[in-house]
C-alpha cells in the first residue's frame, strides 16, 4: 500500500490554551494535536467497528502505534504560525467566557498564557501502509475535530475550537462545511448504531445528539460568552417559572444527604462537582474524574460564528464502580444508564427554545 497524504487546514476561532513544557507559557505542539486527533478517532470508531472494543484497541494501536504494534503509521507535521500570546485574565474578562474557563485563571496569583485567535493552522498527515478504509475512517476524525472539537485545555467548553476550512486527500480537495446548514448535515452524518446501546466510553452513537446554533453576533468569542452564560444560569438556576425545579435539592442533597439515597442531578455535567461552602466536591469512587459528555464548540465561517453543543453519552462510570462520593463522606448509587444524563437533555431542550440562539433544525427528542 501506497502512501497517503492528508492536508488539513483549521481556523483557530477562540482562545487555545495549549500548554507547553511549564505549565503556563502556550506553545503549539503535534504532539497535542496527534493526542486530540487520537480522540476523535475513537469517537468515530465506536461506530464504524460496531462497538467492538477489542478491534478498536487494535486499529488504534496499528495506526497510532503502541509497544506491541511498534511505530505509527501515522507521521505528522504542523505549521508554526506566529501566534501572539495573551495572558488569561486578558481572554476571560466576561461573564460566560469566565464561567466556561473555570480554571484557567490560577489561584495563586499567576498568570497563564493562550494562543490568541483567530489564526489558521495547517497540519499535513501522511499514511503509510494504510488502507483506503482505514484512510477513510482517519479524514471522518480530522473532520469531527475541525466541526464539533478543539484542542488545548478546557476545549469541552469551547476553548481552542477548530473551524476545518479545507481539507486535501490524496490530491484531491474534499467538501468542507460552508454555511450552518452544511455544518448540521456533516455532524449528523457522525451519529449512528445501536440507539439502545451506550458506548463504553466518549463516541458518536445512535444516543448521540447536536445542536448548531445561530446567534445575533458575528463574533466567535461573543457567541462563546452568550453560551456561557446560558449555561451558567441553566446551572445555577436563579431565574423562576418552570427551569428553576430542574436541578432543584442538588444542594441540600450534595451538603446534608437524604432518605432516599439520590444524587446531585448536576454529576451528569460531569465530575468532581464542586458544592458551594464545602471542602470536599462529589466524586467519583476510586475515580478522579468523568469527563462532560456535552461539549461546546464555536465554528466560523468567514465573517460568522456559530455555536455546535454536542452530547455524546457514554456509560456513566465503569461497571460495579457506579457511584459517587458527597462532601460529608456518604455514598451514593448512580444508575449506569441513560436516565442520569436528563439534565443534559432538557438543558439542549432548553437551548433549542432560548434566545439570543436559533437552532438549524429542530432536534427535540
Amino acid at each position: 500500500m501506497s502512501a497517503t497524504t492528508m492536508v488539513a487546514t483549521f481556523r483557530v476561532t477562540t482562545p487555545m490554551f495549549c500548554g507547553g513544557a511549564d505549565g503556563r507559557s502556550a506553545e503549539l505542539r503535534p504532539a497535542s494535536f496527534k493526542g486530540v486527533l487520537r480522540f476523535w478517532w475513537r469517537a468515530c470508531a465506536w461506530s464504524h467497528f460496531k462497538g467492538e472494543l477489542r478491534k478498536i484497541r487494535e486499529e488504534e494501536a496499528k495506526l497510532f502505534g503502541s509497544p506491541d504494534t511498534g511505530q505509527s503509521r501515522v507521521w505528522l507535521r504542523m505549521d508554526q504560525p506566529t501566534v501572539p500570546s495573551k495572558r488569561s485574565h486578558d481572554v476571560l474578562g466576561s461573564d460566560g467566557v469566565r464561567y466556561l474557563g473555570f480554571g484557567l485563571n490560577p489561584f495563586d496569583g499567576s498568570t497563564r498564557e493562550c494562543l490568541a485567535e483567530p489564526f489558521d493552522l495547517t497540519v499535513t498527515l501522511r499514511c503509510r501502509g494504510v488502507a483506503p478504509a482505514d484512510t477513510e475512517l482517519l479524514g471522518r476524525a480530522v473532520t469531527a475535530l475541525g466541526t464539533v472539537g478543539g484542542m488545548g485545555a478546557r476545549s469541552r467548553r469551547g476553548f481552542g475550537s477548530l473551524s476545518l476550512t479545507r481539507l486535501h486527500v490524496a490530491g484531491e480537495d474534499q467538501p468542507v462545511p460552508t454555511s450552518p446548514a452544511d455544518l448540521d448535515a456533516v455532524i449528523s452524518g457522525f451519529h449512528g448504531g445501536d440507539p439502545t446501546r451506550l458506548p463504553e466510553y466518549t463516541a458518536f452513537s445512535g444516543q448521540s445528539r447536536h445542536l448548531v446554533l445561530q446567534c445575533d453576533t458575528a463574533h466567535a468569542r461573543e457567541v462563546l460568552d452568550q453560551l456561557g452564560m446560558e449555561f451558567a444560569d441553566y446551572r445555577r438556576r436563579k431565574r423562576g417559572g418552570w427551569r428553576s425545579q430542574k436541578l432543584a435539592g442538588d444542594h441540600t442533597i450534595a451538603t446534608r444527604g437524604t432518605s432516599s439515597g439520590a444524587h446531585p442531578k448536576r454529576i451528569a455535567f460531569g465530575l468532581p462537582l464542586n458544592v458551594f461552602g464545602e471542602k470536599k466536591p462529589v466524586e467519583p469512587v476510586e475515580h478522579t474524574r468523568r469527563a462532560s459528555p456535552l461539549l461546546f464548540h464555536i465554528h466560523q465561517f468567514g465573517g460568522k460564528a456559530v455555536a455546535v453543543v454536542s452530547f455524546l453519552p457514554a456509560q456513566f462510570l465503569p461497571k460495579g464502580k457506579s457511584a459517587v462520593t458527597l462532601p460529608k463522606g456518604d455514598r451514593r448509587h448512580v444508575d449506569g444508564g441513560a436516565a442520569v444524563y436528563q439534565p443534559v437533555v432538557d438543558f439542549l431542550d432548553h437551548l433549542e427554545q432560548e434566545r439570543p440562539f436559533t437552532p438549524v433544525r429542530q432536534v427535540r427528542r
